[in-house]
């Protein structure tokens, strides 16, 4: 997951990019060093290169949608506008409308 989320970061930074999009429909509750990595090291980093938007296609298990709920309360303390959809193209479709 970690050599995954920096190569979008670096993907991010080559193409001046400020928005992202993250299809989570698979995904549970990340786990303690995961979500502790993210904290310290990518996060910071993807906001340095222009992080701005996220759209988040939800998690498909509930405790993926609390999880990811915390994470968007968080990230919104640092700046970042992330809202979750249900489906992806209402995710892309208010993706593209952000400015």
């Amino acid at each position: 997951m970690q050599e995954l989320l920096l190569k979008g970061t670096e993907l991010l930074k080559e193409k001046g990019a400020i928005k992202w999009l993250s299809d989570d429909r698979n995904s549970n509750a990340i786990r303690k060093a995961d979500a502790e990595w993210g904290a310290s090291v990518w996060f910071p980093l993807t906001v340095q290169y222009g992080w701005k938007y996220w759209a988040i296609v939800q998690p498909e298990k509930l405790i993926g949608q609390l999880d990811m709920k915390r994470r968007i309360e968080q990230y919104a303390e640092k700046g970042i506008t992330a809202k979750m959809f249900s489906d992806l193209d209402e995710a892309l479709e208010w993706l593209e409308a952000q400015k």
